[in-house]
């Protein structure tokens, strides 16, 4: 499902980074961990990454600075946000996220298998700088039986 590809779990949470990885290399990826936006950004240079995906709530350097960071530099890389939301709920931390450049969104708590579909699924489907609608996102999702709590952006 994601043979040879990379991706860059990117969470302040050590636990979610394991898992996240562990679900990638079940699928046949490979995957590299940063715990803010500074690690992820030099993880970036070094490393060839197909996806990132990027927590929205860390210390140093935030998701949303990240990812204002990482779609101008590196435009092939998807991102998928993720966050809980802290106090104030995850629903606008991710329509920001979308709104700066995420090619799609999830809440917290993660389901890693969904979480591993909605890779698979944006590596699979080259969007040429548009984004995929959420109606094509369901109806694929919806296929394979998953939970249906990721969102994309408008397009």
């Amino acid at each position: 499902m994601l043979t040879g590809k990379s991706i860059l779990l990117v969470d302040d949470e050590a636990g979610i980074r394991r898992l996240a990885a562990r679900a990638v290399a079940a699928a046949g990826g490979e995957s590299y961990g940063a715990a803010n936006g500074v690690q992820a950004l030099v993880l970036l240079e070094r490393f060839p990454i197909d996806l990132a995906v990027v927590d929205i709530l860390m210390p140093q350097k935030e998701g949303i600075e990240t990812i204002m960071e990482l779609k101008p530099r590196w435009p092939s890389v998807k991102v998928i946000a993720i966050s809980g939301g802290g106090r104030l709920g995850a629903e606008e931390f991710l329509a920001l996220a979308s709104q700066i450049g995420a090619d799609a969104t999830m809440k917290k708590p993660l389901s890693f298998k969904d979480l591993v579909a909605m890779i698979a699924f944006l590596l699979d489907h080259e969007t040429a700088g548009a984004a995929v609608s959420s109606s094509r996102w369901n109806e694929t999702f919806a296929a394979g039986g998953g939970a249906g709590q990721g969102v994309f952006r408008a397009g």
